[in-house]
């Protein structure tokens, strides 16, 4: 098995588990995390999208750079989670 490196513009996650086969790319669980707080920051309704929706957002989220848009807050482990390099 590959390291499967997250397609996302300046992310350095690898092993990533999920593939979105519409733009031939992967994507970490970070971003995918930071994806739903993307579309909250564009009053996006996440629970009421189409696919087609989500992947045209998708698109154009995975052209930001990485932890553009952050939740306000996050648990102390988030914060340590971020800034350990592995």
């Amino acid at each position: 098995m590959g390291v499967l490196a997250c397609d996302r513009k300046e992310c350095s996650n690898i092993m990533c588990d999920t593939y979105i086969e519409e733009i031939n790319s992967y994507i970490c669980n970070e971003c995918q995390d930071e994806f739903v707080t993307y579309l909250n920051s564009k009053s996006l309704n996440k629970e009421q999208m189409t696919s087609y929706e989500i992947i045209e957002q998708l698109k154009v989220f995975m052209e930001t750079k990485k932890d553009t848009y952050q939740k306000e807050s996050i648990s102390v482990s988030e914060f340590f989670r971020h800034r350990t390099r592995c």
